[in-house]
């Protein structure tokens, strides 16, 4: 994926007031999460996202997913994440 294309999704997933937590750092705005996903991606080697379910009420919608990654750096085993998104639609 390129940087453009992570942008141009990234714009459309995230609101100007979204907030992130991803068991790493927190980040609050569309700009700041946009700046944090194009920095920390130079670090990464492999990366996917697995949803696991949705659910939904009144117009929200939770996202239960695991996010898996290997990093550049020598010795790096892989590591995961879980986490829940909420989009409002």
């Amino acid at each position: 994926m390129t940087a453009a294309k992570s942008k141009g999704e990234l714009k459309s997933l995230y609101g100007a007031s979204a907030y992130l937590c991803d068991g790493f750092k927190e980040v609050t705005g569309n700009k700041a999460i946009e700046r944090y996903f194009c920095r920390e991606m130079k670090a990464v080697r492999e990366f996917t996202v697995s949803f696991h379910d949705v659910s939904s009420h009144d117009g929200e919608h939770y996202f239960r997913w695991t996010m898996r990654f290997k990093l550049k750096f020598p010795g790096f085993k892989n590591a995961a994440r879980e986490g829940v998104s909420q989009r409002q639609l």
